[in-house]
């Protein structure tokens, strides 16, 4: 029973010490002590910052002596001793590679840590969004989701979940603001491949370099990796160079997809500008590193505050040990140590002159470390919850796609089906003509002028027997010109509308049967063969449309 209780009151003081944490970090915002001034002991000299533009007020402080005593203090306004400049604020350009390579979970896993980083950023910041993927026929470009740097971060949340998708010329385009970059004429290879990382990230550097906002210029890229081949578009050196010469920084994300992965190019680039790269396999990793990106560059500096001096005289004695003092400012307090100095030289030992200093170095060691093994417990909870998401996605993927192969074979044994029963019908069409030529054979020559008709190596009058659908007739040939065609005046006529009207001739010349197609539609065959002009022998099976003829002697 009393191991019980021990254990509960353990756990209650953990809660309430890690809530005291909390609370105090929270609290502890409102002001930021710079250091403390001790030359004029005993008035001590405290320099801090307030963050926002609102002046504070004498009486929204107050300042308590080490035995909790109010004093009597003197707010002014100082300098920061370490300016850093001006741009406080960022111009962030997010580029997204959208391409066939990034299609699926990739490039949602890129959309997914943008929307995230974009709820983090301070209100001061300005950011724009473009995409690139496929080529189009006639440019290769990086499509902006706004013309221009803006801090309404609401506006893109919605353009970057439904207007970053894979761009596909066989499909609809998704109608985007505008495009960056120059018209390219030579002929483009419409795989994967063909997209000219490089040429587009030269297009986003080139965008952001003719922007006027003031702030610091960052640019991050996330891609598949998959740079230009050797001796094809622009290689990483021109990057680098456009990077130096605009003073952009370029922080690189790679994400491996295939086995195309080359990341090398992208982090000399990285390296080389100024900026940084990190690999990403998943939504987490990709907006853990645009985190530190941004964090990186100074996005939480205090550069540009308004600093103040808090001045007043404590009733502590120049005794050389570790004294404190606390101030209060809007419901929120800060305890400042410091160490008095010694008067008349006189010199106290090691441990008691730091002592105490080094025991509260010690708990707010503990303390912080304790607070990191909390935020890295949450971290990994998220990590596990945004894996299960993934892997959740990838199997709705995974269905998706054998839904797809399931209906894609299911599509083709339909059209097997049905090319089965065209090719039954067209055998049994083949059929009933090849029973209408062997009749045909048995019916005897029409009478000829043999006057009119001259006969290649003797013999009887040829004849053209002639099958068209339920049309079949003989035709004799007596005539040293014969017309063929579906119009009424040819010699012989042929009622089927896959004939031209005037479609071919039958010609004797030098003692010889020639057959010559008139330029007709669907053309002139003999024995299979397309053909403009051709000497007849006995025998040959002739085409005309839709019709089917034998040349016969």
């Amino acid at each position: 029973m009393m191991q019980a209780r021990k254990c509960v009151f353990v756990l209650v003081w953990c809660c309430w010490w890690w809530g005291h944490i909390a609370l105090a970090q929270q609290t502890n915002n409102l002001f930021t002590v710079v250091e403390t001034d001790t030359s004029g002991f005993p008035t001590l000299k405290v320099k801090f910052t307030v963050p926002g533009k609102k002046r504070p007020v004498e009486t929204d402080f107050k300042v308590l002596d080490e035995n909790k005593q109010n004093l009597s203090f003197e707010l002014s306004r100082t300098e920061l001793s370490d300016s850093a400049g001006t741009d406080k604020n960022k111009l962030i350009f997010f580029l997204v590679e959208a391409s066939p390579i990034t299609k699926g979970l990739p490039l949602e896993n890129f959309k997914k840590a943008v929307l995230r980083v974009l709820d983090r950023l301070p209100d001061g910041d300005k950011i724009n969004v473009g995409y690139f993927g496929k080529p189009s026929d006639d440019n290769e470009n990086v499509v902006l989701l706004n013309n221009e740097f803006s801090s309404n971060f609401a506006l893109f949340k919605q353009d970057v979940q439904n207007k970053i998708l894979v761009r596909d010329n066989n499909k609809n385009e998704v109608k985007t603001d505008s495009t960056v970059g120059t018209n390219n004429n030579t002929k483009k290879d419409n795989t994967a491949s063909s997209v000219d990382v490089f040429k587009c990230l030269y297009d986003a550097l080139d965008f952001m370099a003719s922007q006027r906002d003031p702030g610091r210029k960052m640019l991050i890229l996330m891609t598949a990796a998959v740079p230009n081949k050797e001796g094809a578009g622009m290689g990483f050196q021109d990057i680098i160079e456009k990077a130096k010469r605009a003073k952009i920084p370029v922080f690189i994300i790679t994400y491996k997809v295939n086995t195309q992965y080359n990341p090398d190019d992208f982090l000399r680039i990285s390296d080389r500008t100024g900026g940084s790269s990190a690999t990403a396999k998943t939504a987490f990793d990709v907006r853990e590193a645009i985190t530190a990106f941004v964090e990186n560059s100074g996005a939480k500096g205090e550069e540009g505050q308004e600093a103040y001096m808090l001045t007043f005289v404590t009733e502590q004695t120049a005794d050389g040990k570790i004294h404190q003092f606390e101030i209060q400012y809007k419901g929120s307090s800060q305890v400042i140590n410091y160490n008095a100095p010694i008067k008349g030289g006189s010199n106290r030992g090691f441990w008691s002159n730091y002592g105490v200093f080094i025991l509260i170095l010690v708990g707010v060691l503990g303390a912080y470390a304790f607070y990191q093994y909390r935020e890295q417990q949450a971290k990994r909870v998220n990590r596990a919850q945004e894996e299960e998401e993934e892997e959740m996605m990838r199997l709705e993927e995974e269905e998706r796609r054998q839904a797809e192969e399931e209906e894609r074979f299911k599509a083709i044994e339909e059209q097997n089906i049905m090319l089965r029963e065209q090719i039954r019908a067209v055998q049994q069409e083949l059929k009933e003509k090849e029973q209408m030529f062997q009749q045909n054979q048995n019916v005897g020559p029409s009478k000829y002028d043999m006057k009119k008709t001259v006969i290649s190596g003797g013999g009887g009058a040829p004849v053209l027997m002639v099958t068209a659908g339920g049309f079949s007739q003989n035709f004799t040939l007596n005539k040293l010109k014969i017309t063929i065609g579906r119009q009424e005046g040819n010699d012989i006529v042929i009622p089927e509308q896959t004939i031209s009207k005037n479609h071919a001739i039958i010609s004797i010349e030098n003692g010889s049967f020639f057959l010559t197609d008139l330029g007709s539609t669907n053309g002139t065959f003999v024995n299979g063969n397309r053909i403009d002009k051709l000497i007849l022998k006995s025998g040959d099976i002739i085409r005309f449309g839709a019709s089917t003829c034998k040349f016969q002697i």
